[in-house]
């Protein structure tokens, strides 16, 4: 299992594009550490064990919002829709399904609603580590989508999943997100005739 940096590492938190942070976004690892972990801790559940296990909760728990949200990088901690709703997800000793999550070992377990407060806390008392989370996300987003759909006609109705939907359109709007997160698109390699025009098109609108 990957470390965690301590929270004094982070005076200025820089999200570069590397391989890992398009493969992994905000769970990215250099060197066997977690490049973007929350450390803050919130008010543990008494039904939770530890502070270690509450911390893999919450990770556990964003991991699922942001597997139901795919697309959008800021982190949406208002619902929990999807969360287990195709079988329960897990990782090591932790199960996640739609009541909340429970480590099969100890029993300790968490609500959603605790859950979702819990992150909350942790991303208001952590505002820099929550957007570089975002960004890598934004980053990743970008990246994967800038290769997955045909490239002929890409500017026309051949290209489109629905009505009038175009993808580079779609690539201006995921290279925006990056602009307002602080990130650069242009740093990314481009993978397409699309991806080039929608972040040219991201670019523009952000220079006006």
């Amino acid at each position: 299992m990957p470390e965690q940096l301590t929270l004094d590492v982070f005076d200025t938190i820089a999200v570069e594009p590397t391989r890992d942070v398009l493969l992994r976004g905000a769970d990215a690892i250099s060197g066997g550490v977690f490049l973007f972990a929350h450390h803050h801790v919130p008010a543990r559940p008494a039904t939770v064990s530890s502070d270690r296990a509450w911390l893999a909760m919450l990770d556990l728990a964003e991991d699922a919002r942001r597997y139901n949200q795919a697309g959008r990088p800021v982190l949406d901690l208002t619902a929990r829709n999807g969360a287990g709703s195709n079988g329960p997800i897990g990782t090591g000793d932790l199960m996640l399904d739609g009541k909340g999550c429970e480590n099969w070992r100890d029993k300790s377990r968490a609500t959603w609603p605790a859950l979702l407060a819990g992150r909350r806390e942790q991303r208001h008392a952590e505002p820099d580590i929550a957007r570089a989370r975002d960004l890598a996300e934004a980053y990743r987003y970008l990246n994967y989508y800038g290769h997955v759909y045909a490239e002929p006609d890409f500017l026309g109705n051949d290209q489109t999943v629905s009505g009038s939907w175009r993808a580079d359109r779609f690539i201006a709007q995921l290279a925006r997100q990056v602009l307002d997160l602080g990130g650069d698109p242009t740093l990314l390699e481009v993978r397409s005739e699309y991806m080039r025009a929608g972040i040219r098109i991201a670019l523009e609108h952000h220079a006006d």
